[in-house]
């Protein structure tokens, strides 16, 4: 009897000799399917592949690892329907999207893709939460396939239901992809222009409500950098639109009350205290904060205009990129060029022409001192943007970035 050392042995000699047959029966006599598999692969004999799939087929109806083999045999329209009829999910969904990557210009694949994206919106169920899953992968298949409009359409529903529930990761996950395939396509001049005014607003409310969630998402990290004026403009920011928000808005109030108040930014503390006193939020109020927030409220009007006038002179000002015009370091939007300024992903401050880099890795715009700061010094390696490692040694100073 043939030891299991043995077998492999044998299946690895019978393929480097060529005699697929053979090694293929030996494999599936002795269970070992992979071992032959991964001798294929090793020496490159991609067609054999084919007669796997069909064996997975056949015999264990096992469409995952049939569409697997057909991919490695580079039989995509195969590939991609048996992965279909697997069942899309998180596995299934990146080969897929593979497949459309390798096959762009392959209308038959796009053909498939859409049919059965159009069965999928038909057929969901009325589950909230199996539809909001659904609707992530419509996205994704929209994105890859070039279906921008309905893309932009299902990242803005999406990202919106995520927020609502109090998922801003993955709402900035869904809105990041959207947004970065936007840029790219602008980049690459694939983006078709269009005068259509609702199709611009979209697009603005798209790259607005990225903005939100990543300047909500960067407090943490300020916070724990000791970044402390910086955590509270990114605080005051998103309380602007805090209807954004409504899983959370007691618990943003009140951190942006008490880093408004230990910042220096009383004028702002006493506003969101205020709000945080209507009868709808004053019972949600964390009882350790609640005395604290009262005081602000009662005592602090006396000293009011004092304190607003030492804030106007702690406010960090920086140059605008377009017109050199000094404004305050986080306003995003310039009162005299009335440009909208590009914002540090690191910071959420506005960009600076002499400090200007990007993430190597998803190209959104970060100050090079901060963004220096953030890989080595914290030794924290990831752009908080796209989530992705970043190496040190490929952040670059930009002395011409494009506007």
């Amino acid at each position: 009897t043939l030891s299991k050392r043995d077998m492999v042995t044998c299946i690895e000699f019978l393929v480097l000799a060529k005699t697929f047959e053979k090694a293929f029966e030996m494999s599936k006599t002795y269970n070992h399917i992979d071992v032959y598999c991964k001798f294929l692969q090793e020496s490159q004999n991609f067609q054999q592949f084919k007669a796997v799939a069909e064996y997975y087929l056949s015999s264990k109806k096992d469409f995952v690892n049939a569409a697997k083999c057909y991919l490695k045999a580079s039989m995509y329209e195969e590939a991609l329907l048996n992965f279909i009829h697997a069942g899309i999910n998180d596995e299934t969904l990146e080969y897929i999207l593979r497949i459309i990557r390798e096959c762009h210009d392959d209308q038959a694949i796009i053909d498939m893709i859409t049919q059965h994206m159009q069965h999928a919106k038909e057929s969901s169920n009325s589950d909230a939460q199996a539809a909001a899953m659904d609707n992530v992968t419509l996205f994704r298949l929209y994105l890859a396939i070039g279906e921008i409009q309905m893309a932009i359409q299902m990242s803005i529903e999406i990202s919106e239901q995520q927020q609502r529930m109090g998922h801003y990761q993955k709402a900035h996950q869904i809105l990041f992809e959207m947004v970065h395939e936007l840029r790219q396509r602008t980049h690459n001049k694939q983006l078709l222009i269009t005068s259509s005014a609702n199709v611009v607003t979209i697009e603005k409310q798209l790259r607005t409500n990225l903005l939100l969630v990543h300047s909500y998402l960067l407090v943490k990290l300020l916070i724990k950098k000791n970044e402390n004026y910086l955590a509270a403009q990114m605080l005051i920011r998103v309380c602007e639109s805090i209807s954004k928000f409504p899983s959370h808005i007691v618990q943003i109030l009140t951190s942006t009350v008490i880093q408004c108040q230990k910042t220096g930014f009383y004028a702002q503390a006493i506003q969101h205290a205020n709000y945080l006193m209507r009868p709808e939020y004053r019972k949600q109020i964390i009882p350790k904060y609640k005395t604290k927030i009262e005081s602000i409220v009662r005592h602090s009007y006396k000293e009011k205009d004092e304190r607003q006038s030492d804030q106007e002179l702690r406010t960090e000002v920086s140059p605008c990129p377009y017109c050199r015009v000094k404004i305050s370091s986080t306003d995003l939007y310039c009162k005299s060029c009335k440009n909208i300024i590009p914002y540090c992903i690191i910071t959420g401050k506005h960009m600076v022409l002499n400090d200007w880099s990007c993430c190597p890795q998803c190209a959104f715009p970060a100050l090079y001192s901060y963004f220096m700061q953030h890989v080595g010094k914290h030794e924290v390696s990831f752009c908080p943007m796209c989530r992705e490692q970043v190496d040190v040694n490929e952040i670059i100073l930009d002395s011409n970035p494009t506007l």
